[in-house]
């Protein structure tokens, strides 16, 4: 039961993480989401790799977990890409960039807590 209430915690401070601050650029907004997710999510895969090794999971939920996090990881890096050259460029097309990478790196997170959350019910 704790562990459930550790995901449940983490899926509320990941939230929290998103709101937008009108005073932060996309580029600082994405970095601080960023930095705020990774923990969030790192939390839950340790929490669900202890209940894999504890012999609670099933094949086809450690397949599951594996895609959505693979998913989650390459929009990640599609994030931090999209930083350095937004970085580097300067541009308004390169801040759009930003916003889209982290529009699905949110997406991809989201997807695998709430599979996390679910798994662990």
């Amino acid at each position: 039961h704790m562990k459930k209430l550790i995901i449940s915690a983490t899926l509320g401070f990941a939230m929290l993480a998103t709101v937008p601050s009108c005073s932060t650029t996309a580029n600082n907004r994405a970095v601080k989401i960023e930095s705020a997710v990774i923990p969030s999510v790192n939390i839950a895969m340790e929490l669900w790799a202890d209940r894999v090794r504890a012999g609670k999971a099933t094949q086809s939920q450690v397949d599951t977990v594996k895609i959505a996090y693979e998913n989650y990881y390459n929009a990640q890096l599609m994030l931090k890409a999209a930083l350095e050259r937004s970085i580097m460029l300067k541009t308004p097309a390169s801040e759009s960039e930003v916003l889209a990478a982290n529009t699905s790196m949110q997406i991809a997170k989201q997807a695998v807590l709430n599979i996390l959350e679910q798994f662990t019910k």
